[in-house]
């Protein structure tokens, strides 16, 4: 079979967003694993290029498709950076001859022309996201604009921001599409929106009521703390319909600071779930909205601090004039 698969630069989380074969399923194709593990796509991600002959004699190979017995992968770069991996398994060893080799090689480099192109027109998509935060005065009207249209681009039932605007370690309700009820703050560490903004690692979550996904996801990020939904506040969406409580959520991460999460709460069609493809891109959007976010509050707190130096001076002036 053949996959691409994308690496989310915050958490160094591998996953498939596309892939073609008998060797791949419904099940494989949810899988993640870490660049940790320090496997064949690791080093493919590395070293940009890869191949075994026969896996069997290779120390760093997991069986994440067991008929594998011969295995290419090159990666692939936008804009010279490294964002993902091309793999080819087979069923036999030594299966890529020199021409496969060729001819895949010339498939990878018009993908990644093409790629350019789309990741073009993708940033010009998030600086239009992020554009309210940065012009518009009022926070709270730049909030509503970005998570109404962070809903409608991500297909979800509900979006909610939330923001540590006083680096307080608590995340606050700024904007959500779907007001609804409960406490709508979140300490750090506490839920799974506190457990991001603890962790600055993104997450994806088929159920939040799964607690074996739950842990499935702490041993991914290699974190011990407990993933744990606590269900503070809850947008005001059809829960009832939906089998399944899909969940995805990303830091707002600037200067190690983290400035808030996002979170997306169950597809519109509640049997699709967020695919690892949405969490890299909601990880972007994130991050670009962090930096603006960073930039707005400096001003507002250089400006703060000038108004307060000057009030002071001028408090100053007046008791040394006895006036």
């Amino acid at each position: 079979g053949t996959s691409v698969r994308l690496i989310n630069r915050l958490t160094d989380i591998i996953g498939f967003v596309a892939a073609s074969g008998s060797g791949f399923n419904a099940e494989r194709m949810q899988k993640q694993y870490s660049s940790r593990l320090k496997g064949a796509a690791h080093k493919a991600l590395l070293a940009g290029h890869l191949y075994y002959p026969d896996v069997k004699r290779e120390n760093d190979y997991y069986k994440l498709i067991p008929e594998t017995r011969s295995l290419w992968i090159e990666s692939f770069r936008i804009h010279g950076e490294t964002l993902g991996i091309v793999a080819v398994d087979w069923k036999v060893t030594d299966g890529c001859s020199q021409a496969m080799h060729d001819r895949f090689c010339s498939l990878i480099a018009q993908f990644e022309r093409v790629l350019e192109v789309l990741a073009d027109r993708q940033e010009l998509v998030v600086a239009d996201l992020q554009k309210p935060v940065a012009d518009i005065a009022d926070l709270d009207e730049a909030a509503l604009s970005l998570v109404s249209d962070l809903k409608v681009l991500f297909e979800a039932r509900a979006c909610s921001l939330f923001l540590d605007r006083h680096n307080q370690r608590i995340l606050s309700l700024q904007a959500t599409t779907d007001p609804g009820h409960g406490d709508d703050s979140y300490a750090f560490g506490k839920g799974i929106t506190g457990w991001v903004s603890e962790h600055k690692k993104s997450v994806r979550i088929r159920h939040t009521g799964d607690p074996e996904e739950l842990r499935a996801i702490q041993e991914l990020h290699g974190i011990s703390d407990e993933l744990k939904h606590a269900n503070n506040y809850q947008e005001n969406i059809d829960y009832g319909s939906a089998r399944k409580l899909s969940f995805l959520a990303a830091p707002l991460v600037a200067r190690g600071r983290v400035l808030g999460v996002i979170r997306l709460t169950v597809k519109n069609n509640a049997e699709k779930e967020f695919t690892h493809q949405d969490e890299t891109f909601l990880q972007e959007i994130a991050n670009k909205l962090a930096r603006s976010l960073d930039v707005r509050w400096l001003a507002e707190d250089t400006d703060r601090q000038l108004r307060e130096i000057e009030r002071e001076a001028i408090n100053g002036a007046l008791q040394r004039s006895g006036g």
